[in-house]
């Protein structure tokens, strides 16, 4: 009995481990930069952020969305807006983003 108990614990975690994972790899970060940046595919720190124009976006993301932000900012210019599924960093955030990459 207590092995099929453990088994089943097993089981569970793995499950669950398997779908956090998937959901966190289809996150969609979007960010409009105050200025276009002179490539449309840019490569930071292994995540591919495709621009049109000032418009950004990712899925590849696997940090935080303040470091996400940061590590763009940085790269890219300061960012006028920044969404993580649709749902805004707060204007108190996005200012920090834009003066922590400085």
């Amino acid at each position: 009995m207590q092995k099929i108990l453990s088994l089943l614990l097993s089981i569970a975690t793995a499950a669950l481990l398997v779908t956090g994972t998937t959901a966190q790899a289809g996150t969609l970060y979007r960010v409009t930069l105050a200025q276009a940046p002179a490539q449309s595919v840019n490569i930071i720190r292994s995540t591919p952020w495709v621009c049109d124009g000032t418009e950004c976006t990712t899925e590849g993301a696997r940090s935080r969305p303040a470091h996400e932000c940061i590590r763009l900012v940085r790269e890219l210019g300061t960012a006028q807006t920044f969404t993580i599924d649709g749902e805004a960093l707060a204007a108190e955030e996005l200012a920090e983003c834009n003066a922590s990459a400085r």
